[in-house]
């Protein structure tokens, strides 16, 4: 946070100084401006505090500038965010309201976010839940990859249920970043009743992700923008908008807030999506 702030004050800062009153430089004489100018740098020296404020500002127009963009990309990409068949989905087909988050089984702060989705979705049976696997760690940490090819097959094998008791088995185990190992989710996978001997030609140990996981990066990172998990996409079904839509690109609340203040904040989103 300070080095970003410090970074837009070193931009911020000339721009002050050379435009603080451009608006006008016809109305003052070559010897004014440089007057004019001299007052502005003695006082910002004298009340450096502006500054800091010029950052924040410039801090928040810039947050809502990519907030904006991420929106009209979510609107842009609503077919392939709630109606992939492939893609894992909990609660009724026809609800009103989706939850669409984009994850990783070994990022720290997925694991934390979990138990804040498990209750959401407890709380909001009327809600469609839509799971985008996106193993950015993937390359570091092969598991993570492969414990999405198993959270697919699961899906494939026992649908919604099957998917959930792994899912959350998996991020019961508090395994992550890259101590979570594929001998964890052969556990995890067996105990939640997946047979992956029946599906072994859809598993590749993490080596090469299916078509299903690539087109969740291509959507992820090049569609939406998103950098990094949990991503989480709150939006109406039908007749979404910028005004109904938030996009929580990392995790949901400040993360010392622990569960919940991620509940207050998904529950918020959801409430607005449904105005």
């Amino acid at each position: 946070m300070k080095k970003y702030l410090f970074a837009s004050l070193s931009l911020v800062t000339p721009f002050v100084l050379s435009n603080a009153f451009a608006a006008n430089t016809t109305t003052f004489t070559a010897a004014q401006q440089e007057k004019i100018g001299e007052i502005a740098a003695q006082y910002i020296i004298n009340h450096p505090e502006v500054l800091i404020q010029a950052g924040q500002k410039l801090q928040q127009q810039q947050m809502k500038a990519q907030e904006k963009q991420q929106i009209t990309a979510v609107l842009h990409a609503k077919k392939q965010l709630l109606s992939d068949p492939k893609t894992p989905t909990v609660g009724p087909s026809n609800a009103k309201i989706a939850v669409v988050e984009f994850f990783d089984y070994q990022c720290v702060f997925c694991s934390k976010v979990a138990p804040a989705i498990e209750k959401i979705m407890k709380d909001n049976p009327k809600v469609k839940f839509v799971f985008k696997d996106f193993p950015i760690f993937g390359q570091r940490w092969p598991t993570s990859t492969y414990a999405a090819e198993v959270g697919l097959v699961a899906y494939k094998q026992g649908g919604a249920k099957m998917y959930m008791n792994y899912h959350n088995g998996i991020y019961a185990t508090g395994k992550d970043e890259g101590k979570l190992t594929n001998k964890d989710v052969d556990m995890v996978a067996k105990k939640a009743g997946v047979d992956l001997a029946k599906d072994k030609a859809l598993l590749s140990a993490g080596k090469t992700p299916p078509p299903s996981i690539q087109a969740n990066f291509q959507l992820a990172g090049e569609a939406l923008g998103l950098r990094g998990t949990p991503a989480l996409v709150i939006m109406p079904t039908s007749g979404a908008n910028e005004k109904n839509v938030t996009v929580f690109a990392g995790y949901p609340a400040n993360p010392q807030g622990g569960t919940a203040a991620a509940v207050t904040a998904i529950q918020q989103a959801i409430d607005k999506a449904s105005q």
